[in-house]
């Protein structure tokens, strides 16, 4: 496997790793999968332009739909979000929220 910069390190892996069945034998790890979905992410590139070295597009893209689904992406964002405010000292969820909007109104012309 190419390491590519988009790749998840080792001590992220270890935690994302926790949300996944990794018991299971599988062709492709769920670490490339994930890998795969984070170089599409990181460039933009379409899911058939996906390099050879990561795992089948269609492989990668199952999972993807599945995860979403399974609304898997929420859940890792909720807990690793938790984790980092209580590493820096703060409230596991956080108390408060602000809103801000603006209006923005056009210049209007008379007919």
């Amino acid at each position: 496997m190419t390491t590519y910069p988009s790749n998840v390190s080792d001590s992220g892996w270890k935690i994302i790793s926790k949300y996944f069945d990794t018991a299971r034998n599988r062709k492709y790890s769920l670490r490339e999968v994930w890998n795969a979905l984070f170089y599409i992410i990181k460039t933009g590139c379409q899911w058939r332009m996906l390099p050879h070295d990561f795992p089948r597009w269609e492989v990668v893209y199952y999972y993807y739909r599945k995860w979403i689904e399974m609304e898997l992406y929420d859940l890792i964002l909720e807990r690793l979000l938790s984790k980092v405010r209580v590493k820096k000292g703060q409230k596991e969820r956080a108390t408060l929220g602000i809103m801000d909007s603006q209006v923005y109104v056009g210049a209007t012309t008379a007919l």
